[in-house]
């Protein structure tokens, strides 16, 4: 984990997740791992294998809030939201996929 004054990120490993999230500090909480949080970042929601690319974290996202969580792993561009946390993916993804990439993207945090 890496704590600063503006942010604080943190890869989430259950069940420690959670009591992280919730640990007092000052400035925003950006969650950076691999893994998508919800289906929603999914091209498709009823694939065979989607539950190998997303879990669905909804509740802990909910409960928890953090600003913003940026994922990889997925290879579609999503930008959306659960609860007040923004949820975004912007992968590069093959040379031979259209992710939908957005090489400027900015994901702000207050």
């Amino acid at each position: 984990m890496i704590y600063s004054a503006f942010w604080r990120t943190l890869d989430v490993t259950p069940p420690r997740d959670s009591q992280d999230l919730a640990r007092p500090h000052d400035g925003a909480t950006v969650v950076v791992p691999r893994h998508a949080p919800h289906p929603d970042s999914l091209p498709s929601r009823h694939a065979d294998l989607d539950w190998c690319d997303a879990s669905d974290l909804s509740g802990l996202i909910e409960e928890r809030g953090p600003d913003l969580w940026a994922h990889g792993h997925v290879h579609r561009h999503a930008d959306y939201r659960v609860g007040r946390t923004r949820i975004v993916c912007n992968p590069r993804g093959h040379a031979d996929e259209g992710t939908d990439f957005i090489p400027d993207i900015i994901a702000e945090v207050e």
